[in-house]
């Protein structure tokens, strides 16, 4: 699935937290994995993963996609032990309020001008689900869900970029609305996902139809050559006949009944240098902005 945000990030970042060292190369991600990790994960202690199905053979290296047991090990792992942390996204740039004005469109080149009115932290929480799709085939995939305990407003965030430039502070101050940020962020998933999952659950249903259509087509025709070839034969071979054509309907609705959960990974607070602005436009209006 080429719109499934990529796993390897989750997959680094999961590993790290747990105490591995990891290597990030360019085919192949090796592990340095201390005693807990080689215990909870069933690894040695150093080994490669691959997320190329044709590299996967390299070094012996750990095949890690959706549904493979080294991801199922990790996200239980993971999901049982509960991540949480806070991090400081740490500005080293002093022109980084007039770098995100002009990146947005707001700047003297637009004619608008703006004026500093104060610079603060601002808590976000970044909340990192997965997504499973089952039917007949089985599709996984990570999203990053970052929500705002200023204004409640949700976005979904890059994996690729979720951790620059964020550094480790401490903790014991930071005590926010766990519950109702996870409700934002959860509502948020299920927007950003519908269409994901609505095209995965039309999919299914479809193959369940022919499915369906393909076995009552195959057995009316069986009961019929048996009525046809015997019109007085056993009524017990009838009943069996579609005992086994009623068996296979329910493997069909079994296999091909669509199913989506998420499940939560990780939270992470991260504060955030906020500036509070002052902007005039070039027809005369004024606004504050964040």
């Amino acid at each position: 699935m080429s719109d499934v945000p990529p796993l390897r990030p989750f997959v680094i970042e999961a590993l790290t937290d747990l105490g591995a060292r990891v290597s990030d190369g360019d085919s192949l991600v090796w592990v340095q994995a201390p005693e807990s990790v080689q215990r909870d994960l069933e690894v040695p202690a150093r080994f490669a993963l691959s997320f190329d199905p044709e590299r996967s053979g390299e070094f012996e290296a750990e095949m890690v996609a959706p549904g493979s047991y080294f991801l199922e090990r990790l996200v239980s792992v993971v999901t049982r032990r509960g991540q949480w942390d806070v991090s400081r996204c740490a500005v080293t740039a002093t022109d980084w309020i007039s770098d995100t004005l002009h990146e947005s469109g707001l700047d003297p080149e637009t004619a608008v001008s703006s004026r500093v009115d104060g610079i603060e932290d601002e808590l976000l929480l970044l909340f990192a689900f997965r997504v499973t799709l089952v039917s007949d085939e089985k599709r996984e995939s990570f999203h990053l869900v970052a929500v705002s305990l200023v204004d409640g407003s949700t976005w979904p965030e890059d994996p690729d970029r979720a951790g620059r430039g964020l550094v480790p502070h401490p903790a014991p101050a930071i005590r926010p609305d766990l519950e109702a940020a996870y409700r934002l962020a959860t509502e948020s998933l299920r927007t950003t996902t519908g269409v994901e999952v609505e095209r995965f659950r039309t999919r299914s249903l479809g193959l369940l139809e022919e499915e369906v259509r393909r076995i009552f087509g195959y057995f009316d025709r069986t009961i019929d050559g048996l009525r046809e070839s015997d019109p007085g034969g056993s009524q017990d071979l009838l009943r069996a006949v579609m005992a086994e054509r009623d068996r296979r309907l329910t493997e069909a609705v079994e296999r091909f009944d669509p199913k989506a959960s998420a499940s939560l990974c990780s939270i992470r607070a991260i504060l955030v240098p906020t500036a509070r602005l002052h902007l005039e436009f070039p027809d005369g209006t004024r606004t504050e902005s964040r």
